[in-house]
């Protein structure tokens, strides 16, 4: 991770949001301070303010920051992971995001502040304003389920074994019960993904998802 790209992207992010700073710790990059932002996702204007702490990997930005709110507004229970990082969604579905404007600018808006409209909505409305995944690897599930446009989970885990396996082959029927070859079908859905995705990515909802397998049958 180059100095000059980091200073360069918070002087282009300082500029909107005026009140972070930016500091380094133990070689890794920190980025505090009160975020003000007023946003429209959901036909409603929300204007509100959270302190937040992102630390930016060494990899970046091979990776996403890591995001953190700092003012206690935002209970445990409301997507986040075990050590209070926030899950801004289902990790791929992050990373596509942020691909698309790979700056710490971009992360704040298109990744961040979503998130914290989210909540900020919740808060004035009693609901949220996108709907809600399930915490953890159920909402993994359900985030696949409808990329996949299949409603089994059994469906669905046949084209997690292929991605979490890493073994494609487009001749085979397609798991999803169409009666297709997967190359006619899923296919090319799977393989974008796999070509997205590093090695092992899937390898912990396969897991899971072998688990509740089992449980089916028992």
């Amino acid at each position: 991770m180059e100095r000059g790209l980091i200073i360069d992207q918070f002087d282009e992010l300082r500029s909107l949001y005026s009140d972070l700073t930016l500091q380094k710790s133990d070689g890794v990059w920190h980025i505090q301070g009160q975020l003000v932002f007023i946003a429209n996702f959901a036909e409603q204007v929300i204007e509100d303010e959270y302190s937040i702490h992102l630390v930016v990997p060494e990899s970046y930005p091979d990776c996403v920051p890591v995001a953190y709110e700092t003012g206690n507004r935002i209970p445990r229970h409301f997507h986040k992971y075990k050590d209070g990082n926030l899950c801004l969604g289902e990790p791929l579905a992050v990373w596509k995001t942020f691909s698309e404007h790979p700056t710490l600018l971009g992360f704040v808006q298109n990744n961040l502040v979503p998130y914290l409209y989210s909540f900020s909505y919740l808060c004035k409305n009693g609901r949220l304003p996108f709907g809600e995944l399930s915490h953890g690897e159920l909402g993994r599930i359900e985030y696949y389920q409808d990329q996949f446009n299949v409603r089994s989970e059994h469906s669905l885990f046949g084209l997690i074994a292929i991605l979490a396996q890493g073994e494609y082959r487009g001749h085979i029927q397609c798991p999803c019960g169409s009666k297709k070859r997967l190359r006619l079908c899923h296919g090319p859905h799977v393989l974008e993904i796999m070509r997205s995705t590093p090695s092992g990515y899937f390898k912990s909802l396969y897991q899971f998802m072998s688990q509740r397998g089992l449980a089916y049958f028992r």
